[in-house]
């Protein structure tokens, strides 16, 4: 749906029907936020364990804040130059220097509304990234104290650290021998930083997660073999691709 708030199109539409012109205002209107599902799995859960989820979460809000900072500096400035330049057409008497001045207030007009836009986006972020850190707060502790908590303890923190970086560098090398056989010459150096203990931990952590994996895909496959058999099933990713038997 078309954002009332904002202004009309900025650009000539002499040569859109109304419908296009429409299509057109919805395409500026539309929110091109980051999505909450993208924001969860592929920013929060891309950390691997919720203590370091909360902090991704938490530099997200950061940046949106730097974000909102500027957009806001700039949109002020821009804003008080449409008013300077206002002020200075009330004045003017020649023609081409009143036409010029209306063309660079439509022109600054239109970046305004691009602030617009940007500031709508950062702030529906912000709140989707809020909405987040209360949702992992609200399921996740440390011992007695909350997630959030944890984070800002300098001692807890150390050693939520050190789970991290094991379940990280395990994860990295599974994935290595999920796709080589082997893990790669760039997380076995970083494994060996590690200490003995934990490179053990680390190395069957990334052993657990390929055994279970390789076992997951057997059975996948298995059902999947037997569906592409009987005919009896055809996977909604295989009809968007057109894929046959022919």
């Amino acid at each position: 749906m078309t954002d009332k708030s904002l202004p009309a199109l900025q650009s000539d539409t002499s040569d859109l029907s109304v419908e296009r012109k429409k299509i057109v205002e919805e395409s500026l209107s539309a929110s091109i936020g980051m999505p909450k599902f993208k924001a969860r799995n592929f920013v929060g859960h891309a950390q691997i364990t919720p203590y370091a989820a909360m902090k991704q979460f938490l530099l997200e809000i950061n940046s949106r804040e730097a974000g909102l900072i500027d957009s806001e500096y700039q949109r002020e400035k821009a804003q008080i130059e449409v008013d300077r330049l206002t002020h200075r057409l009330e004045k003017v008497t020649d023609e081409f220097d009143r036409r010029e001045i209306e063309l660079e207030i439509k022109h600054i007009n239109a970046k305004i509304v691009g602030w617009d836009r940007k500031l709508r986006d950062l702030k529906q972020e912000r709140i989707q990234y809020i909405e987040l850190i209360e949702e992992l707060n609200a399921t996740e502790t440390v011992g007695d104290k909350t997630l959030l908590e944890a984070v800002q303890d300098p001692e807890m923190r150390e050693e939520l650290e050190r789970d991290y970086w094991i379940k990280r560098l395990g994860k990295q090398a599974a994935m290595d021998m999920v796709a080589y056989g082997r893990v790669g010459v760039g997380n076995i150096d970083s494994i060996t930083m590690l200490d003995q203990d934990d490179q053990r931990k680390t190395l069957q952590l990334a052993s657990d997660v390929l055994v279970w994996h390789e076992n997951r895909m057997q059975h996948i496959l298995s059902d999947s073999n037997e569906a592409y058999q009987l005919e009896n099933r055809k996977s909604e990713l295989a009809e968007q691709l057109k894929l046959t038997k022919d």
